[in-house]
């Protein structure tokens, strides 16, 4: 069946309310009231989709480009779309993932902030200076290559001087615990000395007689916890 029809003509299918269910015009357009059901679809354009295909082809392009920058701007917010897909960069907002597993080499630039605490299974690197605030516990036996640095209320040196008998060492922090107090005579000196006093603010050195010389010694403290007293049967 072949119908021409006129250069503004129409063919109209009625349905049952005399409204206009199915309706073609001489131009070839086909206009439809209700839905289409087909198994397969095939044209050369779909109006509407070519936002959602240009957003696609550009995350994708973004995505296999070599920077991925995340900022601070609101997930709902238009900075979240992706930008400049030819250079390979795509800017997303605040991002919130409940669990994630990286396989690939991971490179954070920024400050990398862990509030639940870190967990890392492998060999651990530190190139620059690391601080500890709190109490650090190492649970196996620790190896240290280089030189140990304590703060000052670690060790010392202490000065009696001539005519005097002792001398008062004053930690600049308190210790939690007496701490374990090691006193050596400098210089080759023979002298009878002990320290007494030994609170956690500090400790006192004295000489059983009068300093007949200036007489220096130096000493260290070291914090030990639980430490044993150990003595004979």
């Amino acid at each position: 069946i072949r119908l021409k029809l006129g250069e503004d003509g129409k063919f109209v299918i009625a349905g049952p309310n005399v409204e206009d269910a199915i309706t073609f015009d001489a131009l070839g357009n086909a206009q439809f009231a209700g839905t289409v059901t087909a198994n397969k679809v095939k044209a050369n354009q779909i109006e509407g989709l070519e936002i959602l295909t240009d957003q696609i082809s550009a995350l994708t392009a973004a995505v296999q480009g070599p920077t991925l920058q995340t900022g601070d701007s609101d997930t709902n917010s238009s900075d979240n779309q992706v930008l400049g897909a030819q250079s390979g960069v795509t800017q997303i907002g605040k991002v919130q993932i409940n669990s994630a597993t990286v396989t690939l080499d991971l490179n954070v630039n920024g400050s990398l902030v862990a509030d639940g605490g870190l967990t890392v299974n492998g060999l651990a690197e530190f190139n620059g200076e690391s601080i500890f605030d709190q109490l650090v516990t190492f649970n196996g036996p620790t190896d240290f290559k280089g030189r140990v640095t304590f703060n000052n209320d670690s060790g010392g040196f202490a000065l009696i001087k001539q005519g005097d008998r002792e001398v008062r060492v004053e930690f600049d922090q308190p210790y939690a615990d007496k701490p374990v107090v090691t006193v050596n005579v400098n210089d080759g000196q023979f002298v009878q000395y002990a320290y007494k006093d030994l609170t956690v603010n500090g400790f006192t050195i004295i000489l059983k007689d009068p300093a007949t010389q200036d007489t220096n010694f130096s000493w260290t403290a070291l914090s030990v916890k639980d430490a044993k007293t150990v003595q004979a049967p």
